[in-house]
């Protein structure tokens, strides 16, 4: 474990979280953020999953074997990129709460 100073007037900012010590609000306040970044990417991934009707894994099945439309026009790839940066992302804020849930 770092051990960390921390100014005081943070400390008082932060007295008002869940949590019964310092640590455990500052853990307390990892979770809310990665949970809302992670609902941010989930609700920009429902765009596209709407969009395009299926899940980034078909949609991605679909791309190889020359399944979608217009695959090669700047908007169609542009959502593809956005897409997959958007999965991966989510698997990085998914494996960032379950290091702070289990260990």
């Amino acid at each position: 474990m770092e051990a960390v100073l921390l100014d005081r007037r943070l400390v008082e900012r932060i007295r008002s979280f869940s949590g019964e010590t310092v640590e455990a609000k500052i853990i307390y306040l990892a979770r809310e953020t990665i949970a809302a970044k992670l609902k941010e990417c989930n609700e920009r991934i429902s765009d596209y999953e709407f969009r395009y009707g299926r899940s980034f894994k078909d949609f991605d099945a679909a791309w190889d074997r020359d399944g979608i439309p217009d695959k090669h026009s700047y908007q169609v790839e542009s959502d593809f990129i956005e897409w997959e940066a958007l999965e991966m992302e989510k698997q990085c804020w998914l494996s960032r709460i379950r290091e702070l849930w289990l260990g």
